[in-house]
């Protein structure tokens, strides 16, 4: 089946804001912020996850679980041939400690958000990295994420 782009109306960006907000809003909840029988809604819940409009999935604190840090690290890659990008882009997809990972634009290759325990465990990350990678890598810059502000939210009445 392929996914066609589509035109949300009012009820369908009414019924995403809301979710976005409180993820665990009912069905009973949801048709009434938008005047929708349940049926209805539910409906519509469904078509747009069928779509890929919508994603339910469970967010992980990963400090609660023992992962205080989070960093943000670009790579820069010199003499990397195809074959070598995809096995750094192998490396860091099968690496634990990876939550994300981006090929990016401009003056770097690759981006990737990973989480650690303590600073130890993010220099051993980082030169297991330059170790495995030695040869290909030009430039590699980590920071840690101090606090986080936003995290995946559209305004979809402002878009």
């Amino acid at each position: 089946m392929s996914k066609k782009l589509r035109t949300f109306d009012e009820k369908d960006r009414k019924i995403m804001m809301i979710l976005q907000n409180n993820p665990k809003e009912t069905l009973n909840s949801l048709s009434r912020q938008v005047g929708l029988s349940i049926d209805s809604v539910n409906k519509r819940l469904k078509k747009l996850t069928e779509l890929g409009i919508l994603n339910f999935k469970v967010m992980i604190n990963p400090a609660a679980i023992g992962y205080s840090l989070v960093i943000d690290t670009k790579i820069k890659l010199k003499n990397a041939d195809e074959n070598i990008y995809k096995q750094l882009i192998s490396y860091l997809n099968q690496h634990p400690q990876v939550i994300e990972l981006f090929q990016v634009s401009g003056s770097w290759d690759i981006s990737f958000i990973s989480i650690a325990k303590d600073m130890k465990h993010v220099t051993d990350f980082s030169n297991q990295l330059k170790f495995n990678f030695a040869g290909y890598i030009a430039d590699l810059h980590s920071v840690v994420n101090i606090h986080q502000f936003k995290s995946e939210y559209y305004d979809l009445n402002a878009l």
